[in-house]
């Protein structure tokens, strides 16, 4: 632990007059503080943030777009719509989860989210996170961890870490085939990050 410590230490920056005060002053002297007190027999437990965004969409590939009412979004009264909506996740932080808020009451053929995440620069965006809420219930609130499919070297925790400096992120939404009749609503999208 001791050489831990004296890591965790060692990465805090030396502030001289003049300098602004940044996150990774305050960040790092938090981790070591964090290090102290569990040597003592403290432990702490890992922060978490929730990062709530409104399903503000713009229209995707095909569309036609979601329509966007105060707070939320929807198709049009029956049939389909395709958007993308980028989000801005906590730097530094490890990615937990995506929960999705809505409603579902009526057929819908496919109902489908994806967090995705692209590094700048990329054409082809890396899928973090996929949701099927074709058959959630109505109201739903609807979570995953990273469930990607071919996670490569490291495996899934290797994409779990945000990287605003080399990654853009995004979720991608769809649904076709939803009955006139029916609700189906987006309110929010919801992303636990711990550090």
């Amino acid at each position: 632990m001791a050489t831990g410590l004296q890591t965790l230490l060692n990465a805090i920056p030396t502030a001289n007059d003049g300098d602004a005060i940044r996150s990774d002053y305050h960040n790092s002297l938090r981790d070591a503080v964090v290090a102290l007190a569990n040597l003592i027999g403290t432990p702490q437990p890992s922060p978490s943030v929730t990062v709530t965004v409104v399903p503000a969409f713009a229209m995707h590939l095909v569309g036609p777009a979601w329509v966007i009412n105060d707070g939320y979004a929807g198709p049009a009264v029956g049939g389909s719509a395709d958007g993308i909506l980028p989000v801005q996740l906590p730097d530094g932080m490890s990615l937990d989860s995506m929960t999705v808020l809505g409603r579902r009451n009526g057929t819908v053929s496919s109902f489908d989210v994806l967090l995705s995440r692209q590094v700048l620069g990329a054409v082809k965006p890396t899928p973090l996170i996929a949701l099927d809420l074709s058959g959630a219930s109505d109201p739903f609130s609807v979570s995953s961890g990273i469930n990607i499919t071919d996670p490569g070297a490291g495996g899934p925790e290797a994409y779990r870490v945000i990287n605003n400096a080399k990654f853009k992120y995004f979720v991608t939404a769809s649904i076709s085939g939803a009955a006139a009749a029916g609700k189906f609503f987006v309110y929010a999208f919801q992303f636990k990050c711990v550090s």
